[in-house]
């Protein structure tokens, strides 16, 4: 009986992680963003994966200046002096090459994971009732 009891209970937190979501640490850890120390004229972790919409920050933990520069422009902390922070919010998927300006050396990426956020749920109900939301009023003023 005891037995019985035991794998219930067991199966009953197996549920309760799946519906949850305690058994997707990458899925949560996705989510909540990522994290990357600058330490030893290095980045810890060399990459990091997040989803659409998750936001880096950039932590300095050593002793020299450093950066944290996208290779296409799309972001650039300026230069953090020891204990400095950046943080930049990806708002699309694909992967962020990145280096330290004032080290090239240094080099690392960020993988976005996902698809792009749809539009708010408002404003696709004003446009497929035809109402007078911003984009009615303007179509109106132009008949």
């Amino acid at each position: 009986m005891n037995r019985i009891i035991s794998i219930i209970g067991l199966a009953a937190v197996a549920a309760f992680a799946a519906v949850t979501g305690l058994d997707s640490g990458r899925a949560r850890a996705q989510s909540a963003g990522g994290a990357v120390r600058i330490v030893d004229f290095d980045f810890a972790p060399k990459t990091v994966t997040v989803a659409v919409g998750a936001s880096v920050t950039w932590t300095n933990g050593g002793t020299a200046r450093h950066t944290a520069t996208a290779d296409r422009g799309t972001f650039d902390s300026k230069a953090l002096g020891p204990g400095g922070t950046f943080a930049f919010k990806f708002d699309a998927p694909g992967t962020y090459a990145y280096h330290c300006d004032i080290h090239p050396s240094m080099t690392g990426a960020v993988t976005v994971a996902g698809a792009a956020p749809a539009p708010a749920a408002g404003r696709d109900a004003r446009a497929q009732r035809g109402g007078r939301g911003r984009a009615g009023a303007e179509r109106g003023a132009h008949r």
